[in-house]
């Protein structure tokens, strides 16, 4: 099986657990390798050896804090795929083995891609050049309606005018109510109306959303409009 390009999804693993509250995707993409829907993102550059799996630079993570079932996966999985695991598959089903541990994955059919209109999307990382951090108390969003996007920042309200190009949007000036708000709302709501200025690349894969402009980028996933 050509695993380039495609998603698997994790269902039974041996040698460690597999928590119930786990999402576990494995994607591998053209030379780079990613792992989420445990507690962190993870990622790094990946080659293919016949059948095994090598990650001469090791991995990257995000730093957040989950329920520890979910911290223990993290280690479990970056552990199986750094130990130069061999790959093997079945049908659609993927099985990486490792010399004490292996998961077991079937490939994922990718969803349609949500709409960029309408569509709520919730911010779940902010994205500063290869540091990616999460873990919001108050998550923001955006919505993009009628030429405007209506965001919350997560802990003011506001909105601009947008065009939206293929690939980009153009963001106006921004507007928003001027509300103080504790913990890291502030710094959150900085790093947020910073992205949103001026020319923003986008890109949606089935309800994630990536917006990249010149003061970093944010992350988003998306619930569809009703």
């Amino acid at each position: 099986m050509n695993v380039v390009g495609r998603a698997f999804a994790a269902q039974s693993a041996v040698g460690f657990d597999l928590p119930s509250a786990s999402n576990l995707v494995i994607t591998f993409d053209d030379g780079q390798l990613g792992v989420s829907g445990g507690c962190n993102l993870i990622g790094g550059a990946y080659t293919i050896d016949g059948n095994v799996l090598k990650a001469p630079e090791g991995f990257m993570q995000t730093e957040m804090a989950c329920d520890e079932p979910l911290m223990q996966l993290d280690t479990d999985v970056v552990a199986l795929l750094s130990a130069s695991p061999t790959l093997s598959a079945d049908g659609d089903v993927l099985t990486i083995t490792g010399p004490s541990s292996s998961l077991t994955l079937s490939l994922q059919q990718p969803p349609a891609d949500l709409p960029l209109e309408g569509t709520v999307w919730t911010v779940t990382s902010l994205v500063d050049g290869d540091a990616v951090s999460g873990g919001f108390s108050v998550a923001p969003t955006i919505q993009f309606v009628d030429g405007s996007a209506q965001v919350f920042t997560g802990c003011n309200r506001g909105s601009a005018k947008v065009t939206v190009a293929d690939t980009a949007i153009e963001f106006g000036p921004m507007g928003l109510t001027k509300m103080a708000c504790q913990g890291d709302a502030m710094q959150v709501e900085a790093a947020v109306v910073a992205v949103l200025q001026g020319s923003v690349d986008y890109r949606i894969e089935g309800a994630t959303l990536e917006l990249i402009g010149a003061n970093g980028g944010l992350l988003l996933d998306g619930v569809p409009p009703t």
